[in-house]
């Protein structure tokens, strides 16, 4: 009787389970949408708020959410007038009555309806993240560091200069005709690459090099 209480329990941590208290994740994606950030206030209440930067402001959108496995379920309710009004500053009126469904992988939270990406804070916070971009020019990958800024919009530190990526691009632009482009998809990038793609991967290639 023991053993089948602790299965139980087991399981129910499996299929129920939530999301660590003050968890929170920005989101990447390619769409016009303003991004966001989702904060997992307990097992039960989530809040959506926008990106704040310098003298930004905030709003901040409660709802409710539950976990079944790996997947997320989020609904947020309809926005009174007030509350609609002050989203629409912010550009995130669109998640009024929104229902928003995530897949969790070990670090990450993958929408796949809207093709974005949501990254835990201390890992899109990182350097490493903030300063890295991904591009392939004929094949060959390219990691661009795009240097940092701060709240201000002022250069924290220059970008790096990569000497290799700018040769690849002046050789281009003198033949852009004869290159193709292909952008991946949000999630598409991230699967194939990892992290630093969720600001976009690029794919030029020389039409005859296919």
């Amino acid at each position: 009787m023991k053993n089948i209480i602790i299965i139980f329990v087991l399981l129910i941590s499996i299929f129920a389970s939530s999301q660590t208290k003050n968890d929170f994740y920005k989101s990447f994606s390619n769409s016009t949408r303003t991004a966001h950030i989702i904060t997992f206030e307990n097992d039960s209440i989530v809040t959506l708020q926008n990106v704040m930067s310098h003298m930004s402001g905030r709003i901040a959108l409660s709802g409710i959410y539950h976990k079944v496995q790996d997947t997320i379920y989020i609904s947020i309710p309809e926005l009174d007038p007030k509350k609609m009004y002050h989203a629409n500053k912010f550009g995130l009126a669109y998640l009024s009555g929104t229902k928003i469904k995530l897949i969790e992988t070990k670090t990450e939270l993958l929408d796949f309806e809207n093709d974005a990406v949501y990254v835990r804070g201390k890992i899109y916070g990182s350097n490493r993240v903030r300063r890295k971009t991904i591009t392939f020019i004929n094949g060959k990958k390219y990691l661009v560091d795009g240097g940092l800024m701060d709240g201000y919009g002022i250069i924290k530190s220059e970008p790096k200069k990569n000497a290799k990526f700018m040769k690849a691009i002046e050789e281009m632009v003198k033949i852009p005709e004869e290159y193709s482009t292909k952008k991946y998809g949000l999630i598409e990038g991230y699967q194939k690459f990892g992290i630093l793609a969720i600001k976009g991967v690029i794919d030029y290639r020389k039409k005859n090099n296919r």
